[in-house]
């Protein structure tokens, strides 16, 4: 049963996210960012489902997130075509085709590794479909960041991605990488690494890109 001590602390907890939210997401909107800080997951899926126009085809990334908040099956249920590429036991020439297949979606989604206090967007791929979309394709990229991705600065940021991110989605995904027998990065040769292509976001870019900056902590 929750002491008053727990309460307190989740009272500041939620004020302190707050705060760091709204400042994060008022500097993502000087990059040319859509941006918005959502409290909870739950605002976080209907914040997502506005920024989708009916009948748009979506593409997206492997992410916790998305998951968790649970993004993908709300789309399918509002009619969209979905390409996910990391369907259970999909065939490999079946993920390949729906990898390339959301390089052209109109909206591609996808979580984030780390997201620096000045606003620059961190994202580490193994075989860069999710960065590739990122960079060009769709007209509008949306991201979902739980705010436990928020990173003091770049150095910060990319620390998190090769130290914590890596090793923690090489152990989920039950990967043969030294990292998800130590739990930190030592730049491997492993066919199995899935840290190939790192992608620094310094700006909004050409298109449509939105970011949902979320109170919760969601992701790796």
């Amino acid at each position: 049963m929750p002491t008053p001590a727990d309460e307190s602390a989740k009272r500041a907890l939620k004020k302190f996210h707050g705060l760091n939210g709204e400042n994060l997401v008022a500097q993502l909107e000087v990059l040319g960012y859509d941006a918005v800080y959502a409290p909870s997951r739950e605002v976080a899926l209907d914040e997502l489902l506005e920024r989708i126009p009916a009948g748009a085809s979506i593409g997206a990334g492997g992410s916790l997130t998305l998951g968790q908040i649970g993004a993908l099956d709300a789309l399918r249920g509002r009619g969209h075509e979905v390409f996910y590429p990391l369907t259970p036991d999909a065939p490999r020439d079946e993920k390949i085709a729906l990898c390339k297949r959301s390089l052209t979606a109109d909206v591609y989604l996808t979580g984030v590794n780390a997201i620096t206090a000045d606003g620059e967007i961190v994202n580490l791929d193994g075989t860069g479909n999710r960065v590739a979309a990122t960079c060009f394709g769709p007209g509008r990229v949306i991201y979902v960041a739980g705010i436990n991705k928020l990173c003091f600065d770049l150095e910060e940021a990319i620390s998190r991605v090769r130290n914590f991110a890596a090793p923690a989605n090489a152990m989920r995904l039950k990967l043969d990488t030294p990292c998800a027998d130590t739990g930190f990065c030592h730049d491997c040769d492993s066919p199995q690494r899935i840290c190939n292509r790192l992608v620094i976001h310094l700006r909004a870019g050409r298109g449509e890109h939105s970011v949902i900056v979320v109170g919760e902590t969601l992701g790796l």
